[in-house]
């Protein structure tokens, strides 16, 4: 593990001189492809220099919040603390959803859960999965905008949805449950053409049904306009543009192409036992079809 003074110097040499936490959560945050953690920044958040910064943080937040009192009762009521202010980060993690929430916390912890090797990380990570709020944060760590609406319209286009993202997100669910993880990935490949919409509602409904994938979850529609304002009239405008007049061959073709691409990059075990699921699930729908 290194020192304060080698990380002070890794980072400086990066240009920057302050807020190494921020730095670190954001690294992964808003791009359009997947982007890896270095090595060094993942380090750093997995050191007791990020906990102190973190539960600084949380004290300070805690503290000017005007429901202070109401809080603090809550927290004693989970066991997280008592009425002195010891606790730690793995206390931390131990806080409900709505507690994190209601002091404006639940996307920090979030993100750095998802880059912490502690069991308590990986137990919050597994407590929260089955949740949209969960799900915007991961797949904003993947390379994706969260909200559906951003890409309705658009069908099947690489630059919005690819394998890698794919990948990514895969990776990222099976470092909390390998199951959950092995959900996602026979849930994409259910899903008839992966337009960007059509999967992030389907990822969203897949968590909130606790990652048990039924074909009932499947969104097909590749417009949504769960927006308002100018977003909304854009977003009609994109789709009678393009929506109406998407060429469904290309579509499908290009889905193909990403389903193949991700499924190569999974590990053999794992594409077998998607392949076997596979055709049990066709054969199931075949024999529902001649009933």
């Amino acid at each position: 593990m290194k020192t304060l003074q080698e990380y002070n110097h890794y980072f400086e040499s990066m240009g920057i001189s302050k807020n190494y936490l921020d730095v670190c959560l954001r690294y992964d945050w808003g791009k359009c492809i997947p982007v890896k953690l270095p090595t060094t920044m993942k380090e750093f958040l997995n050191s007791e220099y990020a906990e102190k910064e973190v539960l600084n943080r949380f004290s300070a937040r805690f503290v000017e919040n005007e429901k202070q009192e109401e809080l603090k009762n809550e927290m004693v009521a989970q066991g997280i603390t008592d009425y002195t202010n010891n606790y730690n980060l793995d206390m931390l993690f131990n806080c409900s959803k709505e507690f994190l929430q209601s002091i404006e916390f639940y996307y920090t912890v979030t993100a750095l859960a998802l880059y912490i090797d502690r069991k308590s990380a990986i137990d919050f990570l597994n407590k929260n999965a089955s949740s949209r709020n969960f799900m915007e944060v991961l797949v904003e760590r993947c390379g994706l905008n969260s909200r559906p609406s951003f890409y309705s319209g658009r069908g099947v286009v690489a630059s919005d949805l690819n394998s890698n993202h794919l990948l990514a997100i895969y990776q990222k669910l099976e470092r909390i449950d390998k199951e959950k993880a092995f959900a996602m990935a026979q849930m994409t490949l259910a899903i008839p053409t992966l337009g960007a919409t059509e999967f992030l509602n389907s990822l969203y409904a897949l968590a909130e049904n606790n990652f048990h994938f039924e074909q009932e979850i499947i969104n097909e529609n590749n417009v949504d306009l769960n927006v308002s304002g100018d977003e909304q009239r854009n977003a009609v405008a994109f789709a009678s543009l393009l929506g109406f007049n998407v060429d469904e061959e290309r579509n499908i073709r290009a889905t193909k192409n990403m389903k193949n691409s991700f499924l190569y990059d999974l590990p053999d075990e794992v594409e077998e036992k998607l392949n076997k699921h596979n055709r049990h699930f066709k054969q199931k729908r075949k024999n529902r079809k001649t009933l």
